[in-house]
Formats: C-alpha cells, sequence, structure tokens
C-alpha cells in the first residue's frame, strides 16, 4: 500500500508513548519485570489493532489503481494493464 511511514508512527506512538511509560510505572510501583513486559504486551495489541484498523477501512479500489500508477509501463503490460491492453481493443 506504499504507507510505511503510517506503519513506522503506528509504532513509536504504541511503543514509546505506551509501553515504555506503562511499563517503566509497572515496574517501579510493585510488578517488577513483569511489568515492563505487560507494558510491550498492551503496546503490541494496540499495534495490532490499529493496523488492522488502517487495513480494514482503507479504500481497496484507491489502493489499486495506486499500485498501478506506481507501476512502470511494462510492468503493467504484465499484469493485464497499461497502453497494449489498450490498442488490442481498438
Amino acid at each position: 500500500m506504499g504507507r510505511q511511514h503510517t506503519g513506522a508512527i503506528v509504532n513509536i506512538v504504541s511503543y514509546y508513548f505506551g509501553a515504555l511509560p506503562l511499563g517503566i510505572h509497572l515496574a517501579f510501583n510493585g510488578w517488577g519485570l513483569e511489568g515492563l513486559w505487560v507494558g510491550q504486551c498492551i503496546a503490541l495489541y494496540l499495534v495490532g489493532a490499529m493496523e488492522w484498523a488502517l487495513v480494514a477501512f482503507s479504500d481497496w479500489n484507491l489502493q489499486v489503481k495506486n499500485a498501478f500508477d506506481r507501476m512502470d509501463e511494462g510492468e503493467q503490460i504484465e499484469s493485464g494493464g497499461g497502453p497494449l491492453e489498450q490498442a488490442v481493443e481498438q
């Protein structure tokens, strides 16, 4: 989908603003090492939920169009699109 930057932002926000503070808080308030792990697990669930939402609510027709726009002309011909297909139809 060409949205690697979105995945990076989701991971940074979840881990640096979610897992790390929560894990440190839990670790130093009675949970110990288990608190660090709980913070990481919660962040992992947050990342999964946010990335699932990005995929589930994407406009897939637009994503396919964007993928074809990023392809070279030769790649479009191999996949059944592009100018060769238009020439055959005429």
